[in-house]
Formats: structure tokens, C-alpha cells, sequence
């Protein structure tokens, strides 16, 4: 009974995961048509721009879209006190990641799509310490210690066998269920 409410709840997780994933898409494609709109010119010119930098009505910085120093496109969100709270971003190959900050800037929250284009979600301590992961290849449900170390895992197989493990303080295997 548990695990149908544990495997449920991995169910909704990912759910949510493909909504921010549409979510992220959205605002994406808003800030961008947004720039290009305020960008267009009456002659319909080509306006290029190394930055887009959104402030608010006092002045503070709010959003920037751009570039990086290695050539990736971002796009950072800040709150009202200037602390960076979501950004988005591709890496080197293109894969996408949306990282959410608490508060004080620290990552709390990753969504990615690896290079082989499949998704994970971890979630982070305020010790920047990974306590939670979710992956699809293979699937897999990881939580972790204080030190960033699994301890139990929840996963299926490629072939679709289901297996739990509980590890000791030194990643050893105390409890180890396959499941056919």
C-alpha cells in the first residue's frame, strides 16, 4: 500500500515537473516576443542587442534576458529586493535548466533536461547540499543525508523491474529489494 502511494506521488511529481517545464516555455516566448516588440523599429529593422535588461518604475533591475560570457542564452528573474529567485538557461550543447533560488539567492529547486534529453529534478538544502532527485533514465527516486549522500532509493529498471535500497553511512547497501 505504501509504495502505490509513493509511486503515486512520484506520478504527481512528474506531472508537475512537465507543468513548469510548459510554464518556463511560456514565459520564455512572452519575454521574447515582448523584446522584439518594444525592440521593432517603424522601418522593421533588425535591432540586436547584447542584453535586455527589464526594469520597474524606480528603476531596480528586475529581469534580464542575454547572453553569457560563453555564448548561452539566459534569463534571470529577480525579486523586488534584487535577489536573483528563477533563471533560465542552456548549456554548452543546448540542453535547458530552470533553477529556482529562496530568498538569500540560493538554489533550492533544478529542473534540467540532459543532454540525452531526459529530465530530472533535484531538490537542494540551504547548504546547497542535493537532498531529493527524480530521474527518468533510469527512473528513479533518490533521497539523500545532510552531506548530499544518498540513503534511499526508489527506481524501475530499463526493463522495467522495480527495486528499493537503504543505505548505510558509508553508501553500502543495508536493505536491498528487487522486485519482478
Amino acid at each position: 500500500m505504501e509504495y502505490e502511494n509513493l509511486m503515486e506521488k512520484v506520478n504527481k511529481l512528474e506531472r508537475s515537473c512537465k507543468r513548469w517545464q510548459q510554464l518556463t516555455l511560456a514565459l520564455f516566448l512572452l519575454f521574447a516576443t515582448l523584446a522584439l516588440m518594444g525592440a521593432r523599429e517603424q522601418n522593421r529593422t533588425t535591432v540586436a542587442v547584447g542584453q535586455l535588461r527589464l526594469l520597474n518604475n524606480k528603476g531596480q533591475l528586475r529581469a534580464v534576458l542575454g547572453l553569457t560570457k560563453k555564448d548561452m542564452t539566459f534569463l534571470a528573474l529577480r525579486d523586488s529586493n534584487g535577489v536573483v529567485r528563477s533563471h533560465l538557461h542552456l548549456n554548452e550543447k543546448g540542453a535547458p535548466s530552470l533553477v529556482f533560488n529562496d530568498d538569500k539567492g540560493k538554489k533550492r529547486c533544478l529542473l534540467s533536461l540532459a543532454d540525452n534529453n531526459n529530465p530530472t529534478l533535484f531538490f537542494y538544502d540551504d547548504k546547497n547540499k542535493r537532498r531529493l532527485s527524480l530521474t527518468t533514465s533510469p527512473s528513479a527516486l533518490i533521497c539523500n543525508n545532510h552531506n548530499g549522500k544518498p540513503r534511499a532509493v526508489l527506481g524501475v529498471s530499463k526493463a522495467g523491474a522495480g527495486a528499493f535500497s537503504l543505505e548505510d553511512v558509508h553508501g553500502r547497501p543495508i536493505i536491498y529489494q528487487r522486485l519482478k
